[in-house]
Parts: C-alpha cells; structure tokens; sequence
C-alpha cells in the first residue's frame, strides 16, 4: 500500500525534477548558495552550501555531501555521505569557486589530492535578460485541485515544492542551473523522500544515492534542459506540464 502511495505521489509531482510545493502555509525557505567552477583540464565543480551548515559538492559528475563551516573565508567540507575526507573550498563573492585543497576519497572517481587549479566559469553571456530563469513559476495540477507544482530559482540555484492542502507537501528537490540565451540546463542535487515517501523527518538523498527507479522519473539524468518562451516553459514529463511565471 505504502509502495502504491509512492509512486502514485511520483506520477503527480515528478516534473524533471524541478517541481515546488507548499501547502496553505508556505514552508520555510532555506538560505542556499551555490558556486561553481571550472578545472585546469575542463573538469566541472558545483557546491551548494544550504543553511550555512550543510553541502552538497558536484565533482565532476559525481557527488558528495555532508556538514559545511565558514572558517576564515573558507568552506570547510566534511564528507559524510558518496565518499569520506575534508576539503577547504575558497569562493568569491560573485558565485565562483577560486581554489579547492584537502583530501577526499569520491566514490566514482574523481578524488582530490591537495590544491586543485580552479578557475570561476564565464559570466553568462550578453542578451540573456541576466538570469531569465530567476523567480516564482508555477503548474497547476488538475487532480485534485488546487495543489500546484511551484519553483523558485534565483542565483543560479532552485528549490521544488509540492503545494497542496494535504500532506506529503514542502521543499522536496534542490539543484542548480546555468544559462545559456533563453535555454536553462537543470541539475538535481539532491531529493527529499520523506516528502516523495509520505511525511515524517526529512531525509535528503544526493542524486548519487537514489534508486534506478528514480532516476527514471527524473529522464534517467542529473540535468535536463528546457527552454523559456515569453513567460513560459514546459517540461516534457508528466504528460508535458506548462509553467508560468508568477513573479521575477
């Protein structure tokens, strides 16, 4: 029965895995920041610090995550979960990362150490309208109404929420996202299941660690792609779900 629930919550809210929720009473929003950067020999890092306190690290295609501390203008990371170690990540003010040192096991691949050459990646392009994914976009959903599917994008980063009068609802997926024109590359960092799986304590899962069958839900991928029309965009799952921008 519980399995049934499940998926029967997946089938209405999974939308590329960028969906938000809250219910009559908005969730509280977490602070989240997001830097990335750009290695010597191409190689991609993504960090996204949630409340000061905890981190979710994209290395190269695989990810870590566990308990963040700002130490003298330093995130110092401590691996709890994909992988085990510290790391000392060096950010600057606009978002990217300026240097990457520690030792850290990744699973997958890709371990660190020592210092790391890093680099922050390019400024978006000129004539994107800045970020024209940034702000409050919303779907309804017809069954049952009034739930919605909600996101809030800003800075490169964007939360999902499940909004509806009844529980499972709140924040269940964050991730970041980078622009390019009118196109936004999406990339999930993380999922709650205790809102997919039916309530209680929240229980955050990297992309790394969600179950095959999952993923699939999300097109089998870490990032997905969609484009924005006017103000607009729509996601080619769940039967092809349109947003629509409710404030910028």
């Amino acid at each position: 029965m519980r399995k049934t629930v499940f998926y029967g919550l997946l089938a209405a809210t999974l939308v590329v895995g960028l969906v938000l929720a809250g219910c009559q009473t908005e969730p509280d929003t977490p602070i989240v920041e997001t830097f990335n950067g750009v290695g010597a020999t191409g190689e991609e890092f993504v960090l996204t610090i949630t409340d000061g306190s905890a981190f979710v690290f994209v290395i190269d295609g695989n990810t870590v995550s566990g308990t963040a501390q700002f130490v003298n203008g330093i995130w110092v990371l401590t691996i709890t979960s994909g992988g085990s170690g510290t790391l000392e990540v060096g950010v600057d003010g606009s978002g990217g990362i300026t240097d990457i040192d520690g030792n850290a096991t990744v699973e997958g691949g890709n371990d660190i150490d020592g210092p790391v050459v890093v680099a922050p990646p390019p400024t978006l392009p000129p004539g994107t309208g800045n970020d024209p994914f940034s702000g409050t976009w919303e779907a309804l959903v017809a069954d049952p109404p009034p739930d919605a599917h909600r996101i809030v994008a800003s800075n490169g980063s964007f939360s999902q929420y499940v909004v509806s009068e009844v529980p499972p609802r709140g924040e269940f997926i964050r991730g970041t996202y980078t622009v390019s024109g009118n196109t936004v590359t999406i990339t999930i960092i993380e999922v709650d299941m205790s809102v997919m799986g039916g309530g209680g304590d929240a229980n955050w899962v990297a992309w790394a660690g969600l179950v095959e069958e999952l993923k699939d839900w999300f097109g089998g991928s870490q990032t997905t792609s969609v484009t924005i029309s006017g103000n607009e965009f729509t996601i080619p799952f769940a039967g092809g779900m349109t947003f629509t921008r409710q404030s910028p």
